[in-house]
């Protein structure tokens, strides 16, 4: 079980250990059915903070894939139509010329991995509607 790792055999478990305990959230099954991308979710009590990331699935079995780990909350996966693309939820920190996301936003990564990116904010070398039409292809 998910707890054996974290409370040690014969010890009642405490509050600080359930707290220890990744939970899984949001499943979103792929169009063809054959993945799953899921939210999994951490806690640091001392810091009194929460970090999530999407991890792949497959429904054929076989090891979960990390697919993202940078956000503050990335969560609620949801496959586009052809499922060429995951889109999520998540608040993301600046990072160089980034100033970051003061409000969570609809982010896009392809279930193969990659970079992630947000529609609403093109890359310095586009406009928004190439984004967009990119995203569409």
């Amino acid at each position: 079980s998910p707890l054996d790792d974290v409370v040690p055999a014969g010890r009642p478990i405490t509050v600080e250990d359930l707290w220890k305990v990744e939970r899984v959230a949001h499943p979103a099954l792929s169009p063809d059915g054959a993945q799953a991308c899921v939210t999994v979710a951490s806690f640091d009590m001392e810091q009194n903070t929460q970090r999530s990331s999407l991890w792949l699935l497959s429904a054929f079995g076989g090891e979960p894939r990390r697919l993202t780990c940078g956000g503050e909350k990335d969560g609620e996966p949801r496959w586009s139509p052809d499922g060429r693309w995951i889109a999520f939820i998540a608040k993301r920190a600046a990072a160089g010329s980034d100033k970051g996301d003061e409000e969570p936003q609809v982010y896009l990564i392809a279930p193969d991995g990659g970079d992630t990116w947000a529609p609403a904010k093109p890359r310095p070398d586009e406009t928004l509607i190439r984004a967009l039409a990119r995203a569409h292809r």
